[in-house]
């Protein structure tokens, strides 16, 4: 039998609370976004002291590998937690995200006018755009693809 070396990592959520002064909602969040920017940076007291060991979230194996074998990586970045998007989000990630559901339903509406119209052979939407339409949709419906 071998041995394998495993790198196990857990965040633990850490919370505390500020107060803000703000004219309406979105100036509340507006400014609670640039206290937190402001801490990282140092600029504001650290407001988070709370650490909640009992709801921890990323937990990954980060890394397992084969001593015996040159220390030959078996596994890398397996996730152990719930938790499907803990990344960095781009402004551009966020629009997506945000319009995620409003795009996928254009694009079944989109299928299904094309579904249950009539076709001529000079019709514009080409086979191949048909067929990774129909897998997109069964891919987030949890089909195959």
């Amino acid at each position: 039998m071998k041995t394998y070396t495993i790198l196990f990592a857990q965040d633990i959520p850490h919370y505390g609370s500020v107060e803000i002064e703000a004219k309406n909602d979105a100036d509340a969040l507006r400014r609670a976004k640039k206290y937190w920017r402001d801490i990282q940076i140092g600029a504001e007291p650290w407001p988070l002291y709370d650490a909640q060991h009992d709801s921890a979230v990323s937990a990954r194996i980060v890394l397992i590998y084969d001593e015996a074998d040159e220390y030959r990586e078996i596994a890398h970045d397996v996730r152990l937690d719930d938790y499907i998007l803990l990344r960095a989000r781009t402004a551009g990630d966020e629009r997506i995200l945000d319009n995620a559901k409003a795009i996928f339903k254009a694009l079944e509406c989109v299928m299904h006018w094309w579904q249950n119209t009539p076709h001529t052979g000079d019709d514009e939407m080409p086979a191949k755009l048909f067929d990774k339409a129909q897998d997109l949709i069964a891919k987030v419906k949890g089909g195959a693809a």
